[in-house]
């Protein structure tokens, strides 16, 4: 960072600190990465976490379909975490497997990488100059519609699909995709819901996600 111009340098350090400013404003949560610091030392910014043996969800989708077990509890889990985000007035925005931790010895979900949450309280937003693609992100996101939960609600649908389905299909054919599934109607018409491009047809809350889960049996 050091030979970066003023301006690039201080947005930058907003990045790399916003990580450590929402692991801090959640605390001790079994889903959410448990930062240690993050602090320029020399010439280098340290951004640490507490170390969890695992592999990435991204990793684990490559090997295909979910189990039913491992859908439930790995997507409950996930749900879990983004409702101790939202509690805190923080939209993850970016959410994509890729973002979350599997721990070797239990499979418990951990959501890691926190740089693009948005606080909506007390910080400036931090938004990169052109987004990278990504298939999981909510359309609006990148739009000039203000985000709300509704867009991580989004993304956790897409997460569900692919791992239900094996793969992730084009927007608007996931419906198509779940009815090959064997799962509870309820549960595959929810996760439709979530996955609508207008989010005003979206369920409002992650404790609605968890509500339906619950009663999967």
């Amino acid at each position: 960072l050091r030979h970066l111009p003023g301006v690039e340098r201080e947005r930058l350090e907003e990045h790399l600190r916003r990580h450590a400013d929402v692991s801090e404003r959640i605390g001790p949560h079994p889903n959410i990465a448990a930062n240690l610091t993050a602090a320029w030392s020399g010439d280098h910014w340290w951004v640490i976490d507490r170390w969890e043996e695992g592999q990435t969800l991204v990793d684990r989708l490559v090997d295909g379909a979910f189990s039913e077990y491992e859908l439930k509890f790995i997507m409950t889990g996930i749900a879990i975490g983004l409702l101790a985000l939202h509690a805190e007035e923080i939209i993850r925005r970016e959410l994509s497997p890729k973002f979350v931790l599997l721990r070797e010895r239990d499979d418990r979900p951990i959501l890691t990488d926190f740089e693009l949450a948005k606080l909506q309280e007390g910080k400036p937003t931090v938004s990169p100059d052109e987004w990278p693609a990504d298939p999981y992100r909510a359309p609006e996101v990148t739009g000039d519609t203000p985000v709300d939960i509704r867009s991580d609600v989004y993304s956790w649908g897409r997460i569900f699909v692919h791992a239900a389905c094996g793969e992730l299909p084009e927007q608007g054919q996931e419906p198509a995709y779940l009815a090959k599934v064997n799962l509870p109607e309820s549960v595959a018409q929810f996760v439709g819901a979530c996955v609508r491009v207008p989010r005003s047809k979206r369920p409002e809350s992650m404790a609605a996600v968890l509500d339906v889960l619950k009663e999967w049996r």
